[in-house]
């Protein structure tokens, strides 16, 4: 197992690694989201976002990125699936789960630490933040959210 402190330097250092090689990119992207290991990255349409990759790795030998472009203006990052309206630009975010998702959590009574119980309880707790507006409801009666998941375009691009 590693250090407790591997999480913390990781962060240092790809932070300190993606300033020095964005600074130096002839692509400068619009926006950049990193949590952990996965980047979010959009690219105005006159950006080649292979020339992006190919600056990246080139710059360090053991660090390497790979792509994953949008398909039908649609892609999933973590648990959120991002779609794009090419007409208005407009985004919408919604809840991706991968088609390996079963809804299945953990039973309180469970002999879980309580730290692990309470990560599960705050994870379900942010999923309503995923949503855009449009695509979520709240429902003051019952005191539910009601969600507008995609149906026939939840896909995993790999």
């Amino acid at each position: 197992m590693g250090s407790p402190l591997s999480p913390n330097l990781t962060e240092i250092y790809m932070t300190h690694f993606e300033e020095k090689s964005l600074v130096s990119s002839p692509i400068h992207p619009v926006c950049w989201y990193r949590k952990v290991d996965d980047t979010f990255v959009i690219l105005r349409k006159d950006q080649d976002p292979t020339s992006l990759l190919q600056h990246l790795n080139t710059q360090h030998p053991r660090i390497k990125f790979t792509m994953e472009t949008e398909n039908d203006n649609k892609l999933t990052f973590l648990d959120v699936f991002v779609s794009r309206d090419p007409c208005n630009k407009k985004t919408k975010t919604t809840l991706y789960r991968k088609p390996t998702h079963s809804d299945k959590y953990i039973h309180f009574n469970s002999n879980h630490p309580p730290k692990t119980k309470s990560g599960v309880i705050s994870t379900l707790r942010r999923v309503p933040r995923i949503f855009t507006p449009a695509a979520m409801t709240y429902n003051r009666n019952s005191a539910t959210y009601n969600m507008s998941l995609p149906t026939s375009t939840s896909i995993h691009l790999t």
